[in-house]
């Protein structure tokens, strides 16, 4: 509800709208459950009150919001990373937006945004990051009292750099495959002594 009243508020913002035209037009954009409740919100005291309307249909509806930057979204980011729903940098960016909401809240420790961050990785990508935060002293477990706790821009530049490694060399990989299969498997002596001849 509240991203429609958002979405409504700014079309007519757009047109120009009047607020009482804001409030008499809404029922026609609803589904038929809503429009009958927004018809007589508008017949009554919220009729000219744009505001007024809003705040009320929110408290109505308050239990079909989606809540954005919470806990739950996180967790359901996580999921759908760790079944390849979503790209690892798509991952990372909304991972980054999500906790970063959640820290100012004080819903979620700056390490615990550290560390949650991994749970959504592909394990290749996690022993790799892992590795790279114990060779750095980077703390990286609750009992890691000793080591340094790291920005979380580093750790996500970090799952970044090897991702794009292990991207790399997946490519390198395949072109090698490719090479070999169509029987080009590098400069042999042969293929070497074709090449200063023609020269």
């Amino acid at each position: 509800m509240s991203e429609f009243l958002k979405d409504w508020e700014l079309e007519c913002e757009e047109y120009g709208l009047s607020e009482a035209q804001k409030c008499g037009k809404l029922s026609k954009y609803c589904t038929k459950g809503i429009k009958d409740v927004v018809e007589k919100l508008v017949d009554g005291e919220f009729g000219k009150d744009w505001s007024l309307l809003k705040k009320e249909l929110k408290r109505l509806y308050w239990q079909k919001d989606r809540l954005r930057n919470s806990p739950e979204e996180l967790e359901q980011l996580m999921e759908e990373a760790k079944l390849g729903k979503v790209s690892i940098e798509i991952y990372v960016f909304k991972y980054g937006k999500i906790s970063e909401s959640l820290v100012k809240k004080h819903a979620m420790s700056s390490f615990e945004r550290n560390t949650q961050l991994l749970r959504g990785l592909p394990e290749e990508v996690r022993s790799k990051v892992l590795d790279h935060g114990s060779e750095k002293g980077r703390r990286i477990f609750v009992n890691d009292v000793d080591m340094e706790e790291p920005a979380f821009d580093d750790v996500m530049k970090v799952v970044l750099e090897k991702v794009r490694a292990i991207e790399r060399k997946g490519m390198f990989n395949k072109s090698e495959s490719e090479s070999m299969a169509s029987g080009y498997g590098g400069a042999t002596s042969d293929t070497m002594t074709s090449v200063v001849s023609v020269t």
